[in-house]
C-alpha cells in the first residue's frame, strides 16, 4: 500500500501540541490529521487522535480509564468500504431494528486499520514524545504481525456512530429517497437525516444533516436556490465588505 507523508499543516499542529506536554499537567487532547490528495493513498482516509489523559484507556476502549497515567491515540477509517445492512423486524415501532454492520469484511478496511496502528506506533516513538513513555500497554509489544494487529482491531474496535446510507438517495433500485429527498413510491412522505447520504462523509456528519435539513425545509416551502448564473454575479462576502468601507 502506498504511504504519503503528513501535511505541513497536520504535521505543525502535531508539533505545537507535542511541545505542551514539557509544560502542560492538566489533561491535553491532540488531533493529528493525516492528509493527502489522490484516491487510494491511506493518508487521505485515516484519522488520528491522540489524548493525553491522567489515565489512559483500559486495553484502548474509550471511555473506560487505567489506573496509570498514560495516552492514548486512536485512528478512525474515514471512508469505509465494507457495507453492513439494517432491517426492520416488525411493524411495533418499539421493537428494535437488525444493525449487521460488517465491519472488515472488505479487504482494504482491514489493511487501512492494521497500517494505522503501524502509524500511531510510528508517531509515538517520535523523539519529542517516546522519551516520555514508559512503554505500550495495547496491543502490546507481542502484537508484532499484520495478524495480531488485524485481531486486536476485530477485539477493540468500535463504532463513532456515524452511521449513513441505510436510505440513500438515487434513482436505481436500491435508493429510497429522490434528489427532493422524497421516498420512491410513497406519496408526502420524505427522509431527512444522514441516511440518504449515498457516501459517508470524512468528518463528523452533524454539520452535513444541518445542512440537509435547510434544504429540505426550503424544498417543503418551495423555495428554489437561484440559477447558477444569478449566484455568479452576486458580489462575494470580502468584496461586500470591502464595498461597505469605502468612503
Amino acid at each position: 500500500m502506498k504511504r504519503t507523508p503528513m501535511t505541513v499543516r497536520g504535521a505543525e499542529a502535531l508539533r505545537a501540541e507535542l511541545k505542551k506536554l514539557k509544560t502542560e499537567a492538566r489533561p491535553n487532547v491532540i488531533k493529528a490529521i493525516a492528509e493527502a490528495r489522490g484516491h487510494g493513498d491511506l493518508s487521505e482516509n485515516a484519522e488520528y487522535h491522540a489524548a493525553r489523559e491522567q489515565q489512559g484507556f483500559i486495553e484502548g476502549r474509550i471511555g473506560e480509564l487505567e489506573d496509570e497515567p498514560g495516552i492514548s491515540c486512536g485512528g478512525w477509517q474515514m471512508r469505509p468500504e465494507s457495507r453492513g445492512e439494517t432491517h426492520i423486524q416488525s411493524a411495533n415501532l418499539s421493537t428494535m431494528p437488525i444493525i449487521a454492520p460488517a465491519y472488515l469484511t472488505q479487504e482494504r478496511d482491514r489493511k487501512t486499520m492494521v497500517e494505522g496502528l503501524k502509524i500511531s506506533r510510528k508517531l509515538f516513538g517520535q523523539p519529542a514524545i517516546a522519551r516520555y513513555i514508559v512503554g505500550e500497554t495495547v496491543p502490546g509489544p507481542e502484537a508484532d504481525s499484520d495478524e495480531a494487529l488485524l485481531e486486536y482491531c476485530r477485539v477493540n474496535g468500535s463504532t463513532v456512530y456515524h452511521g449513513v446510507g441505510t436510505c440513500r438517495m438515487g434513482q436505481d433500485e436500491m435508493s429510497v429517497v429522490d434528489a427532493n429527498l422524497r421516498v420512491h413510491g410513497v406519496d408526502r412522505l420524505r427522509i431527512v437525516d444522514a441516511s440518504i447520504m449515498p457516501l459517508i462523509t470524512s468528518t463528523n456528519t452533524n454539520a452535513t444533516v444541518l445542512m440537509l435539513a435547510e434544504r429540505a425545509a426550503d424544498l417543503i416551502r418551495g423555495r428554489h436556490a437561484p440559477p447558477a448564473t444569478q449566484r455568479e454575479q452576486r458580489p462575494k462576502a470580502k468584496e461586500r465588505v470591502m464595498e461597505k468601507q469605502r468612503p
